[in-house]
């Protein structure tokens, strides 16, 4: 991430997981099942849980497999959507002027295909998008070019730690997620968000993890106004 001069500081931060939390399905899991079949992603998904493999080597035995054309990936997701009360989170950020992050493990290409559908322009210029790339290469090979070094692949609570680092006065933090890739992200949240029913939450309540569970982006809108005030 390249050296940003530091910033008037706002009173609190957004950073968001993307598949399964702004978008309704997880991208990635999508092109994965096509092209390996379910249920060799969810037996590679076990190994993660179970501690035989780092999250960077999932991420790999899931992609490496990949061979489809661009325009195929563009048919399979024309379907995805993101929340449809994501625009309403996005405009009071911005008429509150805070920085609204989207930090993800999933792939940049798939992430602005999506969004590019479902948001203004005026809206997507407002997020930084911050996650790993899917290249396509000769015969349609897709190799993914990760975002750091990490076991993660992306360490997702190391880009929060430098988003926070531009601001003279450090910013509350508020992450919105819904899976095990978010663990250590909630783990350096003030306002912890995680989808209802999912593996973040799930986490949360088997760790006593404080956090609000939550169906849809119109009641993050809600608390952030209550947050805001607060501060």
């Amino acid at each position: 991430m390249p050296a940003i001069p530091v910033l008037r500081s706002p009173k609190i931060i957004v950073m968001s997981d993307f598949d399964g939390t702004i978008a309704l399905d997880d991208t990635g899991n999508v092109i994965c099942d096509y092209c390996i079949s379910t249920k060799r992603r969810e037996a590679i998904d076990s190994q993660y849980l179970s501690g035989k493999i780092t999250w960077r080597q999932r991420q790999e035995q899931c992609w490496n497999p990949i061979k489809m054309p661009w325009i195929q990936a563009v048919s399979l997701l024309k379907d995805c959507r993101v929340d449809p009360y994501f625009s309403q989170v996005i405009s009071w950020c911005a008429e509150h002027n805070v920085p609204f992050g989207v930090v993800s493990a999933g792939m940049q290409n798939l992430i602005q295909l999506v969004f590019k559908r479902n948001l203004t322009q005026q809206e997507l210029s407002y997020l930084e998008v911050f996650s790993n790339t899917a290249e396509i290469g000769k015969n349609d090979k897709w190799t993914v070019t990760f975002a750091d070094d990490s076991d993660l692949g992306h360490d997702k609570a190391r880009t929060i730690e430098k988003v926070k680092e531009r601001y003279q006065v450090t910013p509350k933090v508020v992450y919105l997620g819904d899976g095990v890739s978010d663990v250590a992200s909630a783990k350096r949240a003030d306002y912890l968000f995680a989808r209802r029913g999912l593996d973040l939450d799930k986490w949360c309540i088997e760790n006593n993890v404080a956090h609000e569970a939550f169906d849809d982006f119109a009641y993050v809108a809600k608390r952030l106004e209550e947050i805001n005030q607060e501060l």
